[in-house]
């Protein structure tokens, strides 16, 4: 019994995260909270028609979960394919993308997207993103 009263005492003291998953039921909410912290936008890279082409001939190929159509997309795929082809040929389902091209509607948008702010205060601390400036458990488990 003492350790079940422990246990309930140390998870009602440890802190919550903003958010707990990722996806685009997400993005409005996220925005709200990293907008401040972003450079104005777009955040979508366009591409050339035949780039775009070989792009969206990419995704199909490679089943990458990204839509192309959508404006408020949590990440610049095409930037990724652009800037990094030897990765991108690489990649493979279930493979985890570079934060750099982390857009701000996306729940774990942090100092290392390249559409941040100097300065922003959300780093990783391992698998919890915290918001350096003060303290919250942005994105993580409790």
């Amino acid at each position: 019994m003492p350790n079940s009263f422990l246990e309930q005492l140390k998870s009602a003291h440890e802190p919550r995260a903003l958010f707990t998953e990722e996806g685009p039921q997400y993005a409005q909410r996220a925005y709200a909270h990293n907008a401040p912290y972003a450079v104005p936008g777009p955040y979508q890279t366009k591409l050339n028609p035949a780039d775009e082409l070989n792009f969206t001939r990419w995704l199909r190929a490679s089943n990458v979960p990204f839509n192309p159509n959508d404006p408020t997309s949590d990440y610049d795929m095409r930037r990724f394919w652009l800037e990094q082809p030897q990765a991108a040929a690489a990649w493979r389902p279930g493979a985890h993308f570079p934060d750099i091209y982390k857009t701000p509607y996306d729940t774990t948008f942090s100092g290392e997207s390249r559409y941040a702010r100097p300065n922003t205060p959300f780093m990783w601390i391992g698998d919890n993103l915290v918001d350096m400036s003060t303290g919250q458990l942005i994105f993580g488990a409790r």
